[in-house]
């Protein structure tokens, strides 16, 4: 079984509903988020960065039509990405 993570914004390259970790990056890049919510949510990035390897199609700023699953048993990913909810919730809300 696999398990992805969405926000409710449809993209409009890929015509599914944006994934968590691109809106989460996207708020770090921009500094959305301030002090230790940052920082929090910086090391979760950068532990995802440092432990899995990113497809191709995400290097590609012309190209994001790439969707991200991942498989029910990545139970360290799932609880990185889990732990990043709150600070997207945050921004959005």
């Amino acid at each position: 079984m696999f398990k992805r993570f969405v926000v409710g914004h449809i993209n409009k390259q890929s015509g599914v509903n944006q994934g968590i970790l691109g809106v989460a990056y996207r708020l770090s890049l921009e500094e959305k988020l301030t002090g230790s919510d940052k920082i929090d949510l910086d090391s979760h990035l950068e532990w995802l960065m440092d432990s899995f390897t990113i497809p191709d199609i995400f290097d590609k700023p012309d190209s994001l039509k790439g969707v991200c699953w991942f498989k029910d048993t990545a139970v360290d990913i799932i609880d990185h990405v889990i732990a990043i909810i709150p600070h997207v919730e945050r921004v959005a809300s």
